[in-house]
């Protein structure tokens, strides 16, 4: 008896550890690990796409709030003015860096981000 009590308890640490280590998303709103193309439709996979969206909207937002502070620090401590194209360059070859092989994203997805030519 005592066996099989201590099985079971150490069964549901075991198993209280593996969730809490893995998660399962189901506090974050439209983000899911377990969409698949057997889905009926696509409402799980447009949540998904949804959450992303918001959260790329969201970190370039935060990155261009770090350009700017980064600009007022230049012109507070009387560095001058940064130049523009040099520093787009510098960024396209910094993000470059992060880039995998054959990957989706590549330098041309980059480039298309931050060399915006509106017409």
């Amino acid at each position: 008896m005592l066996k099989t009590a201590v099985l079971l308890v150490l069964h549901s640490v075991y198993a209280k550890v593996q969730n809490y280590e893995t998660g399962d998303n189901s506090t974050v709103k439209g983000c899911s690990s377990h969409c698949s193309f057997h889905d009926s439709n696509l409402t799980c996979l447009n949540g998904s796409l949804e959450f992303y969206e918001r959260l790329l909207l969201a970190q370039i937002k935060h990155f261009v709030a770090v350009q700017m502070h980064i600009d007022q620090w230049y012109k507070w401590h009387k560095r001058g003015h940064r130049n523009y194209t040099e520093i787009k360059e510098e960024i396209i070859a910094k993000l470059s860096t992060h880039l995998e092989p054959e990957d989706v994203v590549d330098e041309g997805t980059i480039l298309q981000i931050f060399v915006c030519n509106r017409k």
